[in-house]
């Protein structure tokens, strides 16, 4: 499981900010999960709760924001969201999509309490 890798990561991140801006705590920690990251937002949030524990993180409240992909026909120029590399345009059926976005996995936004 990945997830718990990048929910040591993460925590790594908020209690290092949180030393840096020399404050007591975190209360919050927002994370954009994009729909292509392959991470599984479930498995995410279980991990970052048991990698917080015993950390100035613990009692945050971690909050996934979805992020979707975009896809763009090539053949008709429509432009639509996709959660699939594979995705076939919804107004022709073509597969030849240009995919945009939707691989972000970064933490958007830390409360640090004083």
């Amino acid at each position: 499981m990945h997830e718990m890798s990048l929910a040591l990561s993460i925590i790594d991140l908020a209690v290092e900010h949180l030393h840096r801006e020399g404050g007591s705590r975190v209360s919050e920690v927002e994370i954009e999960v994009g729909s292509l990251a392959g991470v599984m937002a479930d498995s995410l949030e279980f991990c970052l709760e048991a990698a917080a524990r015993s950390t100035p993180v613990e009692d945050a409240e971690f909050r996934l924001i979805p992020v979707m992909a975009r896809g763009d026909c090539a053949f008709c120029r429509r432009g639509f969201d996709v959660d699939s590399y594979f995705a076939v345009c919804p107004g022709c059926g073509e597969p030849g999509l240009a995919v945009s976005g939707g691989r972000e996995l970064k933490v958007r936004a830390l409360t640090i309490e004083d």
